[in-house]
């Protein structure tokens, strides 16, 4: 009988397209458990962790910015994403102008108590300054102002390249994007809950705005958003002592795009000291804040997809501080 005889191959043939029907089966049944329920990767302790902010966000979904509005997104935007710069050109009314400045002014207030005599003399002059240059426009000017904007992705997201005063003053560059789990109170709730290093929520700071183009998006605008959170590291003084500081600029609807970034926000990591220390650049500042979504291995955590960086187009000195222009983008999971 010959070695290749017939028997032993219909036999190894059965044996192989047995175990295609198999891994075909398991494939059908077990892929669609895994894409709809990523959970099941989590330990019990990261479910609880989950389930906790679940409820929490559920007992606060009234507020505005803890929902993100609109249709979600399929899959998240990879490292490499394209990256364009351009200028806009926005108005300011003068009303718009001095809710602004009433609403800054309010802001600084718990700062003043802080500073000395003279340091706080100093800076109510300047916002009664501020103030009377507005109250002095013509009822119907309208003030234009050149904005550098930044887009990431393939007509993704759009936004200021910097934060602004109430007047329209360029102040800190954007250097942390945050995307997919990642509304403004998603981050804050991360920061003060699930990072390694962990922040908590100030009051003590100012008020400043950023510039966010959103209409290509379902339920978007185009329009400037002031900050929806401020936090600065568990630990840190009250201003004006040195700390590290960053305001969170949540998006008003959820990237539509695919690959896209989900819920978004921007924040513009720096380091305080009487409003911005020239001894410390910014890269320290967003160091700090990329370290915190990492574990003590130097790995993203539980809760962190990809981290990586791309050129955000602001370099420069601000504040007598320098910028390199690269913006670190922590994706977030849960």
């Amino acid at each position: 009988m010959s070695f290749f005889s017939s028997k032993p191959i219909r036999v190894i043939s059965f044996t192989v397209f047995s175990s295609s029907i198999l891994l075909t089966v398991a494939t059908l049944f077990v892929a669609p458990v895994i894409a709809q329920n990523k959970q099941s990767f989590l330990t019990p302790q990261q479910r609880q962790f989950t389930e906790q902010k679940q409820n929490a966000r559920a007992s606060q979904a009234k507020t505005p910015d803890h929902q993100v509005s609109g249709k979600g997104h399929t899959e998240s935007v990879k490292p490499g994403a394209p990256v364009k710069q351009r200028t806009e050109k926005v108005r300011l009314t003068k009303p718009e102008l001095q809710a602004r400045w009433k609403e800054e002014w309010e802001s600084v207030q718990e700062e003043l108590g802080h500073l000395g005599a003279e340091q706080a003399a100093q800076l109510r002059a300047q916002y009664s300054k501020t103030k009377e240059e507005i109250d002095n426009l013509p009822a119907n000017r309208v003030v234009e102002i050149e904005i550098p904007v930044t887009e990431v992705g393939e007509h993704s997201i759009h936004f200021s390249s910097f934060t602004y005063n109430s007047s329209g003053k360029k102040l800190d560059p954007i250097n942390v994007i945050f995307y997919n789990v990642g509304s403004a109170w998603d981050v804050q709730f991360d920061l003060q809950n699930w990072t390694s290093i962990q922040w908590k929520t100030i009051t003590d700071a100012s008020t400043q705005w950023v510039y966010i183009w959103d209409k290509i998006h379902y339920g978007g605008q185009d329009v400037w958003r002031k900050q929806d959170y401020q936090l600065a590291p568990v630990g840190s003084a009250n201003a004006p002592w040195p700390r590290y500081h960053i305001r969170l600029f949540g998006s008003f609807t959820r990237d539509s795009h695919s690959p896209g970034f989900g819920a978004w926000t921007i924040g513009d990591a720096h380091h305080d000291d009487m409003w911005h220390d020239c001894t410390d650049d910014w890269e320290v500042a967003e160091a700090m804040v990329r370290a915190s979504f990492k574990d003590s291995n130097g790995n993203p955590m539980w809760f962190v997809g990809t981290i990586w960086q791309t050129d955000l187009g602001n370099a420069g000195n601000y504040q007598c501080a320098y910028n390199d222009g690269k913006g670190t983008l922590i994706e977030l999971l849960y």
